[in-house]
């Protein structure tokens, strides 16, 4: 239950994973107005076209077997696509929407830490702007979601941890959110 003394903590992670949002973006947005969301990336592993199609295509004709809760993102490009955004915009914006959350995640993460605010936000502003979090908020894969889970179920770990009760329908979900976006990622879950 939200305590009137987490307002302000909820007030700060609103504003950095909206603020993300934006910073992501406006780097996804480019990068969908190019050519390279059309082609596989060997190099680092990412396949943009098979999760614009994921979200924004048809339905893929076979299953997803290494990400097979990759479809319960395509409400959200959706909506974009509602918005009137072309489909690669829309997918990009996704990605951009979850990469903002998971930096809000971040930030519940170091509150729940107890790092104390200021420490909290310095520590979310720069996993915020590093490399990681920037690459997989901005190229349509998997791995953006990947980081989202991941923290949610640390995030779910901490909340139990703080409580001495194991909130077992929120680390259901966490876990299972983690590995139907990549199988090995249940291991996360395992260790928390």
């Amino acid at each position: 239950m939200l305590q009137r003394k987490h307002l302000p903590d909820l007030a700060v992670a609103l504003v950095l994973a909206s603020g993300f949002f934006w910073l992501y973006a406006h780097f996804g947005l480019r990068l969908a107005q190019g050519i390279y969301f059309d082609y596989l990336n060997l190099a680092f592993d990412f396949d943009p076209p098979y999760f614009i199609d994921f979200l924004v295509g048809t339905l893929p004709s076979g299953v997803n077997y290494k990400h097979p809760l990759s479809m319960l993102f395509r409400p959200f490009a959706s909506l974009f696509l509602l918005l009137g955004f072309e489909p690669k915009a829309a997918a990009a914006l996704v990605m951009a929407l979850f990469g903002g959350l998971t930096v809000a995640l971040v930030y519940a993460f170091a509150c729940l830490a107890q790092f104390g605010r200021l420490l909290a936000v310095a520590a979310t502003l720069f996993f915020g702007a590093s490399s990681t979090p920037l690459f997989t908020a901005i190229v349509v894969e998997s791995y953006g979601w990947a980081s989202f889970s991941i923290v949610l179920v640390w995030c779910v770990y901490l909340v139990g941890e703080r409580a001495k009760v194991v909130p077992t329908q929120a680390a259901l979900f966490a876990a299972v959110l983690a590995a139907g976006v990549t199988i090995t990622n249940i291991m996360q879950a395992v260790v928390a």
